[in-house]
């Protein structure tokens, strides 16, 4: 038998609790023994924070009953609950895992003794659940031993323990009630150092938590960074982020998985399905170890930092926008999105589907596509609503919620529950609905779990609470990270979008990262407060390469790349003709041959730096747009040619349309890419089918006397020059070491070959001094058909694939 009691907690500690789930210190409250919270539910309207461990079910298999014994498994006897729940699986599509929950939910309630002398949401005989995303994944419905519960009228704590009597309860939890009572202190806002987001002008005497105030310092990434960084977040944050962390991309790598949207998208358009949606995950584990500064001794290393989810939950808290903040077994986010609420014997959904930029909000209500998706999300709930529950109202048109990242259309669902709908049942027959899955669902599942390998765990499953009289709140674990059980040192964190026939693979790749960007900050704080800033000075930080006279590293951050040009931008031309004796005339007339502009194409140049050979491609009439990485150069180059289109981009995260162009052409920029193959696959993605590829570069002469000669000239004549004509002498070090270990021609057209490019070639310029590269993109069956273009004229299967072929230098 379980034994449950709930006492009201003193007025001066409801205070103080009410200002600590506002702030999100309610994660910083420790129990008698020392111990943060183990279990969190954390919103304005109410906090839960549990501790320790009476009862939990472990385990999906229908016919268990799960007896009320701490911790362990339960014996295998069959109920007339379980009975039910396992014939209601076979008659109707419910989730059968969440549906076995709530029958062995409804078993231990049978058998508790529950005193409740407060009666509110989360009072009583309460668990924290969380369940995966699909039926196999196991599922987590604890009853922990203290539960810490605060709304805007009332704070209590419940005890719950297989046996004793109401007098034993209720010793224990006065124990603990004097341990939370010394973690909190009382005296006016103005006499508290240690108080938590007070405001200045606040005199009352309001309790205040006398714990650390552990801001934020991370902030600042939005969608708009996602789009325009290919390392996902602001350059800044990124620098901070891996000084601290080793971030790996699980399963498919960034090209990999927009081809696979892109073939999605071409399946969802020929009727497959209507709507899917494919998530992404990314694992960051802490560097292998760090200085025991905490200890005062700076020479001994110690294990690795492990990650607690109290402490990012604390994080997450102080960036969240209207969403609960959860932890449950590992399992630690911020969601916006409320599967089921039942409070008051009323149903309640909140729907969220369609996602933009909060900046931009008018373009999410004019968008098709997101209006689209966010319909069928809204469908697929009111529809599974129909087998537990009566009087299902909508809301007639959406709303805008915005996130800290981004926005998303919202629509309210309201629904009175049958007789005996408790909130996990009402979960069971809602789950998957089409936000997180798709439709028609069973479709969307199958193709979910063809293509995300690694399988999403507890991502996307319902996780929250439900008390004894089956009432609660479960909302979707999104935004979230899932702590390794063997190594807390990893999490892994989740973000995922709906894939629609529309969809734009880059654009759905940027709405995940925005997505990832909160978890991320809140482990970057976490670190941040694990170390020291000396620490992570002792640990390499580089030093800021924006300031005149400094030079990239040969690992190419962009960063530092974009910041060097910058400073060399206003006489880089000049420098360039000089340092090629003015070959530099003739060498863009080569790459203007091959391309063959003319009115009607569009031609996209990238590292077109200062414009000058924008400006000479759009001389015949083509629409030419020019991107660089360096805002310096695009600034230059806007001055001396105002008529052209000339963008700050980093060539491997473009901002364009798949399909976009007749031509893509790269002149003496691609050895200054840190990620060529992202480049070159993103090249491919913006170029039409049968469109052309053309990459002028710093090569290898071909004549033996000649190169040695040219490497001379490299080494002494060049760094000479640049000491008198460049504003940066120190920048053209790097340009020089970047020339000479760039590939030979042969072994650069292996990479386009391995990037998908077909018919590669290449012709040496001035014996081989630059290489012309060129390509073309491969049409497929399903490219042709779309075009109009017959088949047989589209696709060439004399085409050259095996090795880059070099022409004549007449040519």
């Amino acid at each position: 038998m379980v034994h449950s009691l709930t006492l009201a907690l003193p007025d001066d500690i409801t205070a103080a609790l009410q200002e600590a789930n506002t702030c999100g210190n309610l994660t910083e409250i420790t129990d008698s023994t020392g111990s943060s919270p183990q279990y969190l539910w954390m919103h304005p309207t109410l906090g839960l924070a549990g501790w320790g461990q009476t009862w939990r079910i472990s385990t999906s298999k229908p016919a268990q009953e799960q007896s009320p014994e701490a911790g362990s498994e339960s014996s295998t006897q069959q109920t007339p609950e379980l009975e039910a729940a396992t014939a209601a699986t076979q008659e109707i599509q419910v989730d059968p895992t969440i549906a076995h929950g709530a029958a062995a939910w409804a078993v231990l309630v049978a058998h508790s003794q529950v005193i409740d002398r407060v009666n509110r949401p989360g009072t009583g005989l309460c668990a924290f659940a969380s369940f995966g995303f699909s039926p196999d994944t196991l599922p987590v419905l604890v009853v922990p031993e203290f539960i810490i519960g605060v709304d805007a009228h009332s704070a209590w704590m419940t005890h719950t323990a297989l046996a004793g009597s109401e007098t034993e309860l209720e010793a224990r939890l006065e124990q603990e009630i004097e341990e939370l009572r010394r973690q909190l202190t009382v005296g006016s806002a103005d006499s508290a150092d240690a108080a938590t987001s007070v405001d200045a002008a606040d005199t009352s005497d309001t309790p205040r938590l006398a714990l650390s105030a552990r801001p934020m310092s991370a902030g600042g990434i939005t969608l708009r960074d996602s789009w325009s960084n290919s390392d996902a977040f602001a350059p800044g944050f990124t620098e901070e982020l891996h000084r601290h962390l080793d971030v790996q991309v699980v399963g498919l790598n960034d090209s990999q998985w927009e081809a696979s949207v892109r073939n999605l998208a071409r399946r969802l358009r020929r009727g497959q399905a209507e709507k899917v949606v494919l998530a992404r995950a990314m694992d960051a584990t802490f560097k292998a170890s760090k200085k025991n500064i905490s200890e005062g001794d700076t020479s001994k290393d110690v294990p690795r930092a492990q990650f607690e989810a109290s402490t990012i939950a604390h994080y997450l808290a102080q960036n969240a926008q209207d969403s609960w903040i959860y932890a449950v077994d590992g399992l630690v986010g911020a969601t916006p999105e409320m599967l089921v609420e039942i409070s008051s014997g009323v149903v309640k959904c909140r729907v969220l589907a369609g996602t933009g930029d909060p900046a931009h909000p008018q373009e999410l209500m004019r968008s098709e596509k997101d209006l689209r998706e966010h319909v069928i999300a809204v469908e697929s709930v009111t529809s599974a609503l129909t087998y537990c529950c009566t009087d299902i109202t909508a809301s007639p048109s959406p709303e805008i919620l915005p996130q800290p990242t981004l926005a998303h259309l919202a629509s309210s669902v309201s629904a009175l529950p049958e007789k005996g709908a408790s909130v996990l049942k009402v979960a069971a027959a809602l789950h998957p609905t089409a936000a997180v899955c798709g439709r028609p669902t069973t479709t969307a599942a199958e193709i979910i779990q063809q293509a995300e390998t690694e399988g999403r765990g507890r991502y996307a499953g319902p996780v929250g609470w439900v008390d004894a009289l089956g009432e609660g709140q479960l909302g979707l674990a999104l935004r979230c990270g899932q702590i390794d059980s063997e190594d807390s040192g990893t999490i892994r964190v989740y973000a995922g979008a709906g894939i629609m026939p529309q969809s734009r693979p880059r654009l759905e790749r940027a709405e995940i990262q925005a997505k990832m960007a909160p978890v991320f900050e809140a482990l970057v704080a976490c670190a941040q407060e694990l170390y020291s800033e000396a620490e992570s000075r002792e640990g390499g930080a580089r030093v800021d390469n924006g300031a005149v006279g400094t030079r990239a590293h040969m690992d190419k951050d962009p960063k530092e790349v974009a910041s060097m040009f910058d400073q060399v931008a206003k006489k880089y031309d000049r420098m360039n003709d000089l340092g090629s004796l003015y070959q530099t005339r003739q060498w863009r007339r080569a790459v203007k041959s091959a391309i063959a502009p003319v009115a009607g194409m569009k031609v996209l140049d990238v590292a077109a730096g200062t414009g000058t050979s924008t400006a000479i491609l759009a001389q015949d009439g083509a629409e030419v747009i020019g991107v660089d990485l360096s805002e310096g150069m695009i600034q230059v180059g806007r001055e001396r040619h105002p008529n052209l289109t000339l963008l700050q981009a980093d060539a491997c995260d473009l901002p364009f349309g798949d399909d976009e162009f007749d031509a893509v052409t790269i002149s003496f920029g691609i050895r200054n890419v840190q990620e060529r193959e992202l480049a070159l696959a993103e090249f491919l993605r913006v170029t039409k089918p049968g469109g052309r590829l053309v990459i002028c570069e710093f090569s290898t002469p071909t004549f033996a006397p000649l190169r040695w000669a040219y490497h001379k000239w490299l080494r002494i004549v060049m760094p000479r020059m640049a000491a008198v004509a460049s504003s940066d002498s120190s920048a053209y070090e790097y340009l020089i070491e970047s020339i000479l270990e760039w590939p030979a021609q042969t072994a650069f057209g292996r990479e386009l070959l391995a990037a998908g490019w077909q018919d590669v070639a290449y012709r040496n310029l001035t014996g081989g001094i630059v290489a012309l590269h060129r390509a073309t993109k491969p049409w497929t069956i399903d490219d042709a058909v779309d075009a109009d273009v017959p088949v047989a004229d589209a696709i060439d299967e004399t085409a050259s694939t095996e090795e880059p072929a070099e022409e004549s230098d007449s040519k």
